[in-house]
């Protein structure tokens, strides 16, 4: 039974050594079936298996990690002996689920691990041999960046650690930058989460984008709900995705044009050229139910005193309505 025992012991550490590991430890009860292609079933039997996690190392191992600079973080990349290897701990489910960490698979040799605040991101890079084993590892992670430092808003860390991620996402330096974005993203909606309003319109922006995860209308509407009592935007973009969503307006009619005013006349309260522009848009063609040339006009002569980008679309309606005889009235106002 002795010989047996060695013999298999002898078995396990030629595989591990051929599957690119090079550590040789007691053969693990939990060996996974390294046989066939299933990376998913390989990755939750090496998740739960501390012996595995020690097992299936690459030596060297590649770390990638993320240090704050002088004016934005440094990459820096090394070579792990097993000696220096990081723990593992986090890849187990208990551990994740008492963290509120979730796991994604990347493709049939990557895994993302994050959590919902964009502070945590590591990814788990795997080859192929005989079987599965660990060669790298990116830790994006920015959560150690801000240590003692106090908020004077709230949520502005988030919003610096967004920024932070988006630069990273847009530097190159991972062939995945979605994920970075979806960090910046989560930054933000946590600082939305606190009440920062601005960081509620930044996430919108983001997702907008493309660049980041496309969350769900009703949150998207949420957003900007929460936020057009202060961001002077806000009622101006909730009011075109409620109309069009993410269509461009030109010959579409509004799914919803009662919160839509509501919305604009929201935005162009807080003196909003774009709200200012979109109602007065809304006014002169009636897209929303009420045609008033002479509000259109008082709305456009209002965007036009401040000079932003949408100056130049106030002065176009100013001249469309002067041109259909319609003049300036010093008592009408757009509200």
């Amino acid at each position: 039974m002795k010989g047996c025992a060695t013999n298999l012991r002898q078995w396990l550490c030629s595989f591990l050594l051929l599957a690119g590991a090079t550590t040789c430890v007691a053969a693990p009860v939990d060996m996974p079936d390294c046989s066939d292609n299933d990376f998913g079933a390989f990755f939750t039997a090496f998740a739960q298996s501390e012996a595995l996690q020690q097992s299936l190392v690459a030596d060297p191992l590649i770390e990638q990690r993320i240090y704050p600079g002088r004016k934005q973080p440094r990459v820096s990349i090394r070579k792990l002996t097993p000696e220096q290897r990081p723990s593992l701990a986090l890849l187990q489910p208990a551990k994740r689920a008492e963290l509120g960490l979730v796991v994604e698979q990347e493709g049939i040799r990557q895994v993302v691990l994050h959590d919902t605040k964009g502070e945590l991101l590591k990814v788990y890079t795997f080859s192929r041999g005989q079987c599965w084993v660990l060669q790298r590892i990116d830790d994006w992670s920015l959560e150690g960046f801000f240590t003692g430092r106090k908020e004077k808003v709230a949520g502005e860390l988030d919003v610096e650690r967004a920024r932070l991620y988006e630069d990273l996402g847009r530097a190159g330096l991972y062939d995945n930058p979605g994920q970075l974005m979806n960090a910046a993203l989560n930054s933000l909606l946590s600082a939305a989460a606190k009440g920062n309003n601005e960081a509620a319109v930044q996430a919108v922006i983001l997702i907008f984008s493309g660049e980041a995860e496309r969350l769900p209308d009703a949150t998207i509407v949420q957003l900007l709900e929460s936020a057009m009592s202060t961001e002077r935007d806000a009622g101006a973009m909730l009011a075109h995705f409620v109309c069009y969503g993410e269509e461009y307006a030109e010959n579409l009619t509004c799914q919803n044009p009662g919160k839509a005013l509501q919305a604009l006349q929201q935005s162009a309260k807080l003196e909003s050229p774009r709200g200012l522009v979109d109602l007065g848009y809304a006014y002169e063609k009636g897209k929303l139910g009420q045609q008033d040339n002479a509000r259109a006009m008082a709305c456009y002569q209002q965007a036009a005193l401040e000079a932003s980008g949408y100056r130049d679309s106030a002065v176009d309606g100013i001249k469309r309505l002067s041109d259909q005889g319609v003049v300036e009235d010093v008592v009408q106002k757009c509200l």
